[in-house]
């Protein structure tokens, strides 16, 4: 018993050494990428929205299992030791909490009353939470090097292939097979390797009922530690990445468009000048609002950050009541035409769905040129998409 506390102690020292390594999150992207930031949360960075397919990731372990249950003090650990090796396929839903399933096959060896060694077979499957208590305690960090994971599961096994089990000691037959509901805690150290692939160590205890070794002793549980090595895959998520990172903006680009809507602002002031200064010209009166949406490059989703443009938008048709909408391209007509539709059509979707506009005040044009020879006596919102 003192050796397998020796043994979780130094498991417990090399992921606390690894916890306390600096990361680094230097992006890989230039300059002119930046994080999108937060500003009704102390502008701190937000995290790329994932979706049901992403964080999925696949582990293939190998190690060994040592029994302690029955008269257990009476038997040498290193030949108590017996191979085992499992794959688990789960999900991280955060980057705080995963779920996984874990199925193993072991070999085992326990000690009777007579202090002979029976070995057995068994089948196990496990339903694991996974708690990164390196997020949890240090904050996420991209790309971290080591995490340390808390595991709580709960499952079966099942053994079979009893030899070596004295009659005058057991309580069931050598060829009998049994099923033993089994709970389990542990922890897992993840040492990244690449974008894609983690070496793991996990150590984990299992307590099953006290028939699981063949024999009846003086504990009322039979426990076992199980301690695998092995590497874990983390498939791709759907915009390329493989794990959980902060949402990044192209400065460039977002920049060029905010010139643009400056410029047009500018030109409606200059307008109104122009006018005022010429009182010969009649003077028409009218609303024009111009507001401005991002997508992700190839993509038609509107992102969180972006909502607040929509309901920006919203709003001025309820202020304007005689109000449409046209949504346009920015700067020239649109290269793809099927994108911008699906684009415009996610806007419309959501301005009826959620705030309630009547589909009838939401025009799509491809062509910015036609939206901006409008007759500028009449109130309209503009909506300008990024190419």
């Amino acid at each position: 018993m003192r050796k397998i506390v020796f043994f979780l102690m130094l498991l417990m020292l090399s992921m606390r050494m690894g916890y306390a390594q600096d990361v680094n999150t230097t992006s890989n992207y230039s300059s002119r990428f930046v994080y999108w930031e937060d500003p009704t949360d102390d502008n701190s960075k937000v995290m790329k929205k994932s979706l049901f397919k992403d964080n999925w990731f696949i582990g293939f372990h190998l190690g060994g299992v040592y029994n302690y249950g029955s008269y257990y003090k009476h038997a040498n650990v290193l030949r108590s030791l017996r191979p085992a090796g499992g794959i688990s396929l789960g999900k991280w839903l955060s980057p705080y909490f995963a779920m996984r399933a874990q199925v193993t096959l072991a070999g085992n060896r326990g000690t009777t009353a007579l202090h002979t060694h029976p070995t057995w077979m068994a089948g196990a499957a496990y339903g694991d939470a996974l708690f990164n208590l390196t997020n949890l305690l240090g904050g996420f960090k991209e790309a971290r090097k080591f995490n340390l994971n808390a595991i709580l599961g709960i499952g079966g096994e099942r053994t079979f292939n009893y030899e070596d089990l004295p009659a005058s000691t057991s309580h069931k037959s050598i060829n009998i097979r049994d099923w033993y509901l089994a709970g389990r805690v542990g922890l897992q150290a993840l040492f990244r390797i690449s974008e894609v692939w983690d070496f793991s160590l996990e150590a984990t205890n299992s307590w099953l009922n006290n028939a699981y070794d063949g024999t009846f002793g003086t504990n009322t549980v039979d426990p076992h530690v199980t301690a695998l090595a092995g590497f874990v895959y983390r498939f791709k998520n759907h915009d390329g990445s493989h794990d959980f990172s902060y949402a990044m903006r192209d400065s460039e680009r977002f920049s060029l468009m905010n010139e643009e809507i400056n410029r047009l602002r500018q030109k409606a002031i200059d307008d109104k000048a122009w006018a005022e200064a010429h009182p010969e010209v009649t003077v028409v009166n009218s609303q024009q609002v111009n507001t401005l949406i991002s997508f992700v490059d190839g993509s038609a989703e509107i992102d969180e950050l972006q909502q607040v443009n929509v309901y920006t938008t919203a709003e001025a048709l309820k202020r304007v009541s005689d109000a449409d909408l046209y949504i346009t391209v920015l700067g020239h007509q649109s290269n793809d035409a099927n994108l911008f539709m699906q684009r415009a059509n996610s806007i419309r979707t959501s301005l009826m769905n959620d705030y309630g506009i009547a589909a009838g005040r939401i025009y799509m044009e491809k062509d910015p040129a036609v939206v901006e020879a409008l007759d500028k006596t009449r109130n309209c919102v503009i909506m300008y998409i990024n190419e």
